[in-house]
């Protein structure tokens, strides 16, 4: 899991964990930090650890599982 801080730095309180294969919105991209909400919690994640755009995009389509739904009327 990837701790989830209340300030962008790495010595910040956690109030938060961001787990393997797991989505959040973000909030503000930097350089180093971007703010993300994820449920509940809001704050901080280190850019090393997370993908976003395109490389989020491959990672979403490798780990999705497809499903359809037909419905009918008889």
């Amino acid at each position: 899991y990837l701790n989830i801080r209340k300030q962008p730095d790495e010595n910040s309180e956690v109030v938060g964990k961001l787990f393997h294969s797991s989505g959040a919105d973000i909030i503000q991209a930097g350089n180093e930090w971007t703010e993300i909400k994820s449920g509940s919690v809001k704050g901080w994640v280190n850019n090393k650890y997370i993908v976003t755009g395109v490389e989020a995009e491959k990672l979403v389509e490798s780990l999705a599982v497809k499903t359809a739904v037909i419905k009918t009327d008889h």
